[in-house]
């Protein structure tokens, strides 16, 4: 299956070269070819500064995490020490009986039963606030950028829908101007905000760095003051044994993190280069498309063209008939037009359907999964018992499971969905053809009768 993918891939990707290098071929170029050559060198651009972006803020957000999962990881590793030392002294000392030996222990686990409690509701509040640093704050606007940017490739065939091609090419050209611009100033002001979304987690006093680090504070502070006062109930000094598995436990916590990051960091590369590949797929299509139009539209224009000019100079023919053969030009003249307007708007459905709905819902959907991997070690934390290492650590190994074998299955569904591009650009072209070749056939046989018409002297 794969290798089948492969070589549809290899083909529609020849194909298309071929269309860009007979298209460079051509000295002068229509003016909606022309915008269309500009727009797709733009989204082309544009793509590649969205991908730059996208990798600075996968950057910034690793790192973030990092900073967090260390944050945890440290208070993790004192309230382990704290309980270590609580439970060898109550466990070592001999200056208690069993009883108070017994009610002594069972303080001491509802304590540490209370101080998991409340580490897990620092884990779990930075996990909240952290799908919305990460999940909404950049990408909501990048998605907006990346989709305006999508639909400019197909921007032309909209335009050629809503104007006439053959009496409305001035509206045409200052519409294709206007929505340059337009999208020029959007674009401009939405770099700017994705320039200050990836410095949103530069400020040391970051609302969540700062938020977690006084959670835990007061969590360890409270925690330590809860097992003084249980040890206050025995009557030696403490015994500071401290546990080396507890540090070589918390460790792992790293490790993993450092896991999931790399994961993300190979999946998110990968994408680029679909998305990259998916957008050169888009323009040539849109190119080759718009070439035809480039050809079926002078066409039909010159036709209609002589034709008026003949009912101008047809000798021997009353002025009565003459101006009713111009109000019959001028009403199958519409006619082409909305032959014209139809073809363009088969073309603009199928595009838009192909831009919008053939690639990118799933890669969106994997991007989304795949980044929430990053901040994986922080979702386990918040929500497994962080003073049992082994249950930690067992779920880490699960998702990292999970989001492998992820990784194979959405390589295969997106390669897949680059391939049907070229199953969508033929029945596009086919049905494009099929089209304009109706509108040539009607506009011919449009003409004919006007002129046999005009010859009769209207039957007069």
């Amino acid at each position: 299956m794969t290798s089948h993918v492969h070589w549809k891939l290899a083909l529609c990707t020849i194909f298309l070269l071929c269309v860009a290098a007979s298209a460079a071929s051509s000295d002068e170029l229509p003016a909606t070819v022309q915008y269309q050559q500009w727009f797709s060198e733009y989204a082309s651009i544009l793509e590649t500064t969205l991908q730059i972006k996208r990798q600075a803020n996968s950057n910034t957000t690793l790192y973030f995490n990092k900073e967090l999962v260390k944050l945890l990881a440290n208070a993790t590793i004192e309230m382990r020490l704290i309980d270590n030392t609580t439970e060898s002294t109550i466990v070592e000392s001999s200056s208690i009986g069993l009883p108070c030996r017994q009610l002594v222990m069972e303080m001491f686990r509802i304590f540490r039963t209370i101080g998991q409690a409340e580490l897990q509701g620092c884990a779990a509040y930075a996990t909240q606030e952290l799908r919305y640093w990460t999940t909404q704050r950049f990408f909501s606007y990048a998605n907006i950028l990346h989709r305006e940017a999508t639909e400019l490739t197909h921007r032309v065939s909209l335009i050629l829908e809503q104007y006439s091609k053959l009496t409305q090419m001035d509206n045409i050209r200052d519409t294709l101007s206007d929505e340059y611009y337009r999208f020029n100033s959007l674009n401009n002001s939405l770099q700017e905000v994705l320039n200050r979304e990836l410095e949103r987690f530069g400020p040391p006093d970051h609302p969540l760095r700062k938020a977690l680090f006084d959670c835990l504070d007061t969590t360890v502070t409270y925690h330590q003051l809860d097992m003084e006062y249980v040890l206050s109930y025995v009557d030696s000094g403490c015994m500071n044994v401290i546990d080396q598995r507890s540090c070589a436990s918390a460790n792992f916590l790293v490790d993993y993190n450092g896991n999931f990051s790399e994961l993300a960091r190979e999946v998110e590369f990968e994408l680029q280069q679909m998305r990259q590949f998916n957008g050169e797929l888009i323009r040539e299509f849109n190119r080759e498309l718009l070439l035809e139009f480039g050809s079926m539209i002078p066409r039909m224009r010159q036709a209609s063209q002589e034709l008026e000019m003949y009912i101008q100079n047809r000798d021997d023919v009353e002025d009565e008939c003459r101006e009713y053969t111009v109000f019959l030009f001028e009403l199958y003249r519409t006619f082409q037009e909305f032959d014209i307007q139809d073809c363009a708007y088969y073309a603009f459905a199928d595009l838009q359907n192909d831009a919008l709905y053939r690639f990118l819902p799933v890669e969106r959907s994997y991007s989304k999964e795949n980044y929430r991997s990053i901040s994986q070690t922080v979702i386990t934390l918040g929500r497994t018992n962080v003073l049992e290492p082994e249950e930690v650590r067992a779920e880490l190994q699960e998702e990292l499971e999970y989001f492998t074998v992820l990784r194979d299955s959405y390589r295969t569904l997106l390669e897949e969905e680059l391939a049907k591009h070229g199953d969508d650009a033929y029945i596009t072209i086919n049905r494009f053809e099929d089209c304009r070749d109706e509108a040539f056939y009607w506009q011919d046989n449009d003409i004919e009768y006007i002129k046999s018409y005009l010859d009769e002297n209207c039957y007069l």
